[in-house]
């Protein structure tokens, strides 16, 4: 039960930190390995820090849930992402989420057996998942950087903040502001001015609109920070990479710069973006 615990935790971790659109493609199922990998090597004695969420050699439950490290386990995030939803259940098959769902089980099926070899099988194992990379550079590797998935940025705009739950004022009246930015205004007697601050994640760039939707709210001061994000240069990648143009911008890691970058490439079943295709055997890299 112990170890089954470790793996579901892992793998739901894999799944939601990874780029869902990809499906049950080779690239998307080894990404998913490499993140369980990262969890992995974070959770071995030697590499078990109590600031990643390792409590115990061993302990991928911590390592994989802790907020800092995985704000997918958010306590608001876990309500509407549908991370801690028990997918597994035949019964969901059915109803309004069942084409979701359906992808969600195809997703955890494909990966079950690396991650749980990569978790708790040996070098020969990893060797075996994770081709053509040495044994050292695959138990070092702490940290998967994809850089989609990092924090939304809009350096050319200002005072653009994200709210994950804050509460706007207007006389007796009140507004929950949650899971949305918003470009703060001036300074009032009750918190900040603000309008919503919507965007669209289109293929080639993020398309902004800004609504004055509550006119005469002002939002929790508590809530606001007024701080830019420290990096966020053009789609997350490093410096160095030239634009003809820039559709949005990401922010990076603060480890992004240390250590030694690695690709590592998975030899997998390919089933499509849509997990309903007829299994390949492809390669993906992450």
């Amino acid at each position: 039960m112990a170890r089954a615990k470790h793996l579901d935790y892992t793998m739901r971790t894999a799944i939601y930190e990874g780029h869902l659109d990809r499906g049950c493609n080779a690239y998307g199922a080894c990404e998913r390995n490499i993140i369980a990998l990262s969890i992995r090597n974070r959770g071995r004695a030697g590499s078990c820090l109590k600031r990643q969420g390792c409590r115990f050699p061993g302990d991928y439950q911590g390592v994989s849930s802790k907020v800092s490290q995985y704000n997918i386990w958010d306590e608001y995030l876990t309500q509407i992402s549908g991370l801690t939803s028990c997918f597994l259940r035949s019964d969901l098959g059915r109803g309004k989420s069942a084409d979701y769902y359906t992808k969600i089980r195809a997703i955890y099926e494909q990966n079950l057996d690396d991650v749980r070899r990569i978790l708790f099988g040996n070098d020969r194992d990893l060797q075996a998942i994770f081709r053509k990379a040495s044994l050292s550079d695959i138990k070092a590797l702490r940290h998967y950087y994809h850089a989609p998935a990092m924090g939304k940025c809009f350096p050319n705009y200002k005072r653009v903040e994200y709210m994950s739950g804050a509460v706007a004022r207007k006389g007796t009246d009140f507004a929950l502001i949650a899971n949305t930015r918003i470009q703060v205004g001036s300074k009032g007697e009750n918190g900040y001015g603000f309008r919503e601050f919507l965007f669209e994640e289109a293929p080639k760039q993020d398309l902004i609109r800004i609504l004055d939707n509550y006119p005469g709210f002002e939002v929790d001061a508590r809530k606001v920070s007024l701080k830019s994000p420290s990096a966020c240069p053009p789609y997350g990648i490093p410096r160095g990479c030239n634009h003809s143009r820039v559709g949005r911008y990401r922010r990076t890691p603060p480890w992004l710069e240390a250590g030694k970058a690695l690709g590592l490439q998975c030899k997998i079943r390919d089933r499509g973006a849509n997990c309903r295709g007829r299994a390949r055997t492809k390669s993906g890299t992450g």
